[in-house]
């Protein structure tokens, strides 16, 4: 995985298209350091951390005012740190000196309150999260029809898919999934739609010779027929035979149909203490 898009380095090349333009449809925070400085670079690494939470919605421009001196003056930047708001090409807000990280999700906060697309993917989370996965879907792609590469929309739209037993859809996405903090979870969530993609395209073969075999056919049928806590008992039961059953098939999936239950949802960690007591 290479550098992530949602934290750049900015000069004067670049300050046009990665930041002005970026604007339109994304909040842009430039926060202007110097090495020299132990305040600014605090305040990176608060904010570095801080996009770890929120990845997708806004974007990290960070502006050394040592090698970019004339996006410094621009912005009249005088002291570091700094972090300016920036928000369909205009300075909606900044904050000068060392604050936590309350602080900029608050002016975030308050910038995305005229932002009426980080509403629909706020609709479109809690759609997925109280189960109405058809509604969770449209407000997803309604939202990436604006925002294709929006990694948290990406990630959301395809837990959605694999709810809705959409595993080609799902797939597609997650090949192709984008550098962020949801690569990991995304790539969590790959070997259950290409496994079931394989099974709806009869490419998927069985050793139904053997008993775990047949168990691993019975939670793959479980799968398709959209009854997703039999499947997981079901692998659960092969793992006990064979922790290893095709080479971490099974054990990948538990992972990712974990991966796929909302994260309020009390059975998630049930099932997750179930399965490292089984691995474990």
């Amino acid at each position: 995985m290479t550098a992530r898009p949602d934290i750049i380095e900015i000069d004067e090349f670049n300050l046009q298209e990665e930041v002005i333009d970026f604007s339109v449809s994304s909040i842009v925070m430039m926060a202007f350091w110097a090495p020299w400085s132990k305040e600014s670079l605090k305040v990176k690494k608060t904010l570095e951390d801080l996009m770890d939470r929120i990845a997708g919605s806004v974007r990290l421009a960070l502006v050394n005012i040592e090698t970019s001196p004339v996006v410094t003056s621009q912005f009249a930047v005088f002291s570091v740190p700094c972090v300016k708001f920036v928000f369909q090409g205009q300075i909606e807000n900044q904050i000068l000196g060392l604050h936590s990280t309350a602080v900029y999700l608050t002016a975030l906060k308050q910038i995305n309150a005229i932002d009426p697309m980080t509403l629909t993917l706020e609709k479109a989370e809690a759609s997925l999260n109280s189960g109405d996965i058809v509604e969770a879907k449209n407000l997803y792609e309604e939202f990436l029809d604006e925002r294709p590469e929006n990694p948290r929309a990406l990630f959301g739209l395809a837990v959605a898919y694999l709810n809705d037993r959409r595993w080609g859809n799902a797939a597609s996405l997650l090949n192709d999934f984008p550098p962020s903090p949801f690569y990991a979870a995304a790539e969590r969530l790959l070997p259950l739609a290409e496994i079931m993609s394989a099974f709806d395209e009869g490419r998927l073969t069985f050793d139904e010779g053997t008993e775990a075999g047949l168990q691993f056919c019975s939670s793959i049928r479980f799968l398709s027929q959209g009854k997703k806590e039999l499947a997981i008992e079901s692998l659960f039961e092969l793992l006990k035979m064979d922790r290893a059953y095709g080479n971490g098939a099974a054990r990948k999936l538990v992972v990712a149909l974990l991966e796929t239950l909302p994260p309020d949802n009390p059975t998630r960690e049930t099932y997750r203490a179930e399965l490292a007591k089984i691995l474990f």
